[in-house]
């Protein structure tokens, strides 16, 4: 990897402040490859196997995030090329095919606030019986 490449600290980074899951990260990826393509919902269902609505909030939540952009009237998103994203990307693409299942665990041990205070709150009624 180049010297100006991020390293595995500034993926992870990335990964536990703008991923929000697997199909998030895989569609990211999949839009930056593919770029300048323009995606719609129905397109990332076929080629990610989640449901229309699961694709549309994934889209959204990418643009959302401002790692995709909408594209005005069409109903559809592309990644919008830009040096420094690219080199993250890049980067990104490259640990997560080397360690696909290590990503893949950061990502689904993270968990919401609301599901941490939901389990603590549990914990604490557990402790009280």
């Amino acid at each position: 990897m180049p010297e100006d490449s991020p390293k595995r600290a500034d993926i992870d980074r990335f990964i536990q402040d703008r991923v929000e899951s697997v199909p998030h990260l895989e569609a990211l990826l999949l839009l930056w490859r593919e770029r300048p393509k323009n995606w719609s919902a129905d397109t990332l269902t076929e080629r990610l196997w989640v449901g229309p609505e699961a694709a549309r909030a994934i889209l959204r939540d990418l643009a959302r995030e401002n790692l995709i952009i909408a594209v005005a009237d069409l109903e559809e998103y592309r990644y919008e090329s830009d040096p420094e994203k690219d080199r993250l990307l890049s980067a990104l693409s490259e640990f997560y095919r080397q360690d696909l299942v290590g990503i893949s665990t950061m990502i689904h041990l993270k968990s919401s606030p609301a599901v941490r205070e939901f389990a603590r709150a549990f914990r604490l009624k557990k402790e009280q019986e």
